[in-house]
């Protein structure tokens, strides 16, 4: 049950063995801080994030970092407008070559954004 949940800082981060994940039930209308979630899982080839709420994240800074074998990443749903720190949020990855982002992905508000993000978001959904 995550419907209260708040922080889901380094949830998942040194997960080094977790090859796949599916979360798409967690209810995340709440949470203000995704920062590190995923950081370090240098197995994970697959997430489904396809029904996160991001609407209230304000960190998302090192989300992905280290998330070496992650080629395609779905981020169309994703509502960024509230995020205010993207640092190193792609950090160290040498694979998510196809990151899409929707009509709700905005960096207009982040302070703090990582030189390695200019080269990972590739299209539209």
């Amino acid at each position: 049950e995550t419907r209260n949940v708040i922080n889901m800082a380094w949830m998942f981060s040194n997960a080094s063995n977790i090859i796949e994940l599916n979360i798409s039930n967690f209810n995340t209308s709440k949470v203000t801080s995704m920062a590190g979630m995923f950081s370090n899982c240098k197995k994970l080839t697959s997430l489904n994030l396809s029904n996160f709420d991001t609407r209230n994240v304000t960190s998302m800074a090192w989300m992905f970092e280290n998330c070496k074998n992650i080629i395609t990443l779905n981020l169309c749903n994703f509502n960024t407008s509230a995020v205010t720190d993207m640092r190193s949020m792609f950090s160290y990855n040498s694979k998510p070559q196809n990151v899409y982002v929707g009509p709700n992905w905005t960096t207009t508000n982040a302070n703090t954004i990582g030189s390695d993000f200019s080269s990972i978001i590739t299209g539209q959904c």
